[in-house]
């Protein structure tokens, strides 16, 4: 287990955000500032805390946000990229919905982060107030940020991450953020890491043609409140009744909804959303993917039948990479509804790809050692050979262990 240096972004922070003691502590001037810390987790279960220096009237923000938010923007109109606790009457964010009383200068607000279970909680002075979120993995990599509530104050704050003893005891089983655990694996005197990547295509439309050069089609749609742009508005947590969805005609099977990109998109992957609590006989049953150069002629890519929703979003992954200007669901039935109602498809592609590493090194470690091996499952069918200048497996005061089959644990003296 290591120990990384983790601070407020000086980089990625709303413009007239202050920070000072070395970069630990952060003055918010009113909620269309954030600041998020420097490094991200997408696994593990992370504990940090924040201690309110000065909070004015709905002066306090406290909790996480992802890669996608604008930080320069209203923390209370990027609903899909925060999970929040507001200090005036501790409500919960995106929600705005109870969950525990306020907070005021002075107090210490603990985090307890569980990307493993998908849960985020929250402690004040000590206190564990509860399970606030059980929606995190949504989100992709995420960050502690800390932003204000009112529209022309804010507040001063100080975190710790770890660097320094906590102020209240750490939950079991939670580490500090800042600690790091990586893994290597190792096979017939060989090194390797695995590394995952997984890309989704950014759409965020506002018209069927904006922004340009996209372009959202559909056979159909119910009334001009549910056109077919709104599956494509980047926006996957839609409550019933929000009115962020496509739907179609009534009674309108088969029926299609379709994005065109400016250029091609190699897509292996794709999510679909439904609306978070809405009808469920309005999901897809039977659907095909299917891929276009011209808008005119498809190619049928795969065809997905009886699909079942353990939730209202699911990934499909096909495997094989395909490469096409135009995407089209093309929607055969339903599990009853008389329309389709969509919140959200997202495209991209998922790449499984095995690094073959020279040597071990400290180095090594860091850049391409894993928090945990979670994708051992799946099909990896990219290598690729790191080239590096050769040096001694057992220099940097390095020490490895095998541990009869399993990953190799790696420590540092």
């Amino acid at each position: 287990m290591t120990t990384v240096p983790i601070t407020w972004d000086t980089i990625n922070k709303g413009t007239t955000v202050t920070l000072s003691n070395d970069n630990l502590t952060a003055i918010i001037p009113n909620r269309t500032k954030t600041v998020r810390a420097t490094v991200g987790k997408i696994t593990g279960k992370w504990y940090w805390e924040v201690y309110l220096d000065a909070l004015n009237t709905n002066g306090g923000m406290v909790g996480i946000v992802n890669s996608k938010v604008d930080l320069n923007a209203d923390v209370l109109a990027t609903r899909d990229n925060v999970r929040y606790i507001y200090s005036a009457d501790g409500n919960k964010y995106p929600e705005n919905t109870a969950y525990s009383s306020s907070y005021k200068a002075g107090d210490t607000i603990g985090v307890a982060l569980d990307l493993d279970n998908d849960t985020l909680g929250f402690y004040k002075n000590g206190v564990f107030l509860g399970i606030s979120h059980t929606n995190i993995k949504l989100l992709g990599e995420v960050y502690p940020a800390v932003s204000s509530g009112g529209s022309s104050v804010g507040n001063t704050n100080t975190v710790n991450f770890g660097a320094t003893s906590f102020k209240y005891t750490i939950p079991k089983g939670y580490m500090a953020y800042n600690k790091q655990s990586k893994i290597l694996l190792r096979s017939n005197s060989k090194t390797y890491s695995l590394e995952s990547i997984n890309v989704q295509y950014e759409t965020k439309m506002t018209s069927n043609t904006a922004p340009s050069p996209l372009v959202a089609t559909a056979s159909s749609i119910y009334s001009t409140t549910f056109p077919a742009w709104k599956a494509f508005d980047g926006i996957t947590n839609v409550s019933s009744g929000a009115n962020n969805n496509w739907a179609s005609s009534d009674n309108q099977f088969p029926c299609w909804i379709q994005i065109k990109y400016g250029e091609k998109k190699q897509v292996n992957a794709f999510y679909v959303y439904h609306i978070n609590g809405g009808n469920e006989t309005a999901r897809l049953k039977n659907f095909t993917l299917q891929g276009s150069d011209n808008g005119n002629d498809w190619a049928d890519i795969k065809t997905y039948n009886d699909v079942q929703w353990l939730d209202y979003y699911q990934l499909f992954y096909m495997g094989k990479i395909v490469d096409y200007l135009y995407y089209r669901l093309y929607i055969k039935s339903n599990y009853g509804f008389s329309r389709v109602s969509i919140a959200e498809i997202a495209f991209g592609y998922i790449e499984h790809i095995v690094n073959d590493i020279p040597v071990i090194s400290r180095n090594n470690f860091i850049s391409y050692g894993q928090n945990e091996i979670k994708e051992l499952h799946s099909i990896y069918t990219n290598q690729k050979y790191i080239l590096q200048e050769e040096s001694s497996k057992n220099s940097e005061g390095l020490w490895t262990t095998q541990l009869d089959r399993k990953p190799l644990s790696i420590s540092f003296n």
